[in-house]
């Protein structure tokens, strides 16, 4: 039988079998990882996948996002924790709509087979007053378009909560006010009772067409989730696709380009 040689180098055995792709090479052609032969293309493929893996696991070490998957879990909503590049100063501002230029990454929870798309949070807690306080954003991406702006502020809405008494009590009604879309939010007879059991009942419904995003946000005092809560901001973000979906013909876009997931 006739030795194998190279593909690389045609004079050299192949005396080593990469643990990638499992083809053989010559000694100039692997490098050792952890024990294990990789050839040069499996070697870049394989540190790229390391260096996911440390950002993750960098990501993960940041309490406030172990702390908020462990909440979606206990509640069965499985995320992952990624990456994701934020505009962070605004531009310009309409109404409740903000364009913005300059951009950072932050970590995000990705979420799969909801009508949410991700969540991430910003913390505004006062560590010198002991003030706790957090923005937390559920997002959706939709391709809305910048010709589309008429959609922008269909779906631009908050809420308005009633109480037992005229400024402070319990909150007994969450109504919507805002642009077209607050028809069908304020006709789910089911929104309002699960947002005051989740004790999310601070939201804004803000839309991006320079982001192709929209932002649901609430504003609370104690980071978790309820079953209850979530269920109620899931029902919001299907309301919000529900609306891109019928008003997509009347701005002459495709209905089936209206929503975009960008991974």
């Amino acid at each position: 039988m006739r030795d194998v040689t190279c593909r690389y180098h045609p004079h050299a055995p192949a005396s080593y079998e990469c643990s990638g792709c499992h083809k053989r090479y010559c000694s100039q052609c692997v490098k050792e990882l952890s024990g294990e032969y990789y050839c040069k293309v499996c070697e870049k493929r394989l540190k790229e996948e390391w260096t996911k893996e440390r950002k993750a696991a960098k990501l993960m070490g940041t309490s406030l996002y172990g702390q908020l998957l462990e909440h979606l879990s206990d509640i069965g909503v499985e995320g992952d924790l990624v990456e994701y590049e934020l505009s962070s100063e605004p531009a310009t501002e309409t109404g409740l709509m903000r364009i913005s230029t300059k951009r950072k990454t932050i970590p995000m929870i990705r979420l799969a087979g909801q009508d949410i798309d991700g969540v991430w949070v910003e913390d505004l807690s006062s560590g010198s007053l002991g003030l706790s306080e957090y923005w937390v954003h559920y997002l959706l991406f939709s391709h809305i378009g910048h010709e589309l702006l008429e959609l922008a502020e269909g779906i631009s809405a908050k809420t308005k909560k009633t109480t037992e008494h005229r400024f402070w009590g319990k909150v007994r009604d969450v109504a919507w006010v805002g642009g077209p879309i607050i028809q069908s939010l304020n006709q789910d007879i089911e929104l309002s009772p699960l947002l005051i059991q989740g004790g999310q009942t601070s939201i804004q419904i803000r839309a991006s067409p320079m982001k192709q995003q929209v932002d649901i946000l609430s504003v609370v005092r104690k980071l978790e989730f309820s079953r209850e809560s979530f269920i109620a901001f899931n029902r919001i973000a299907k309301h919000i696709r529900n609306y891109l979906a019928s008003h997509a013909g009347k701005a002459k876009t495709d209905v089936r380009d209206v929503y975009k997931r960008p991974w």
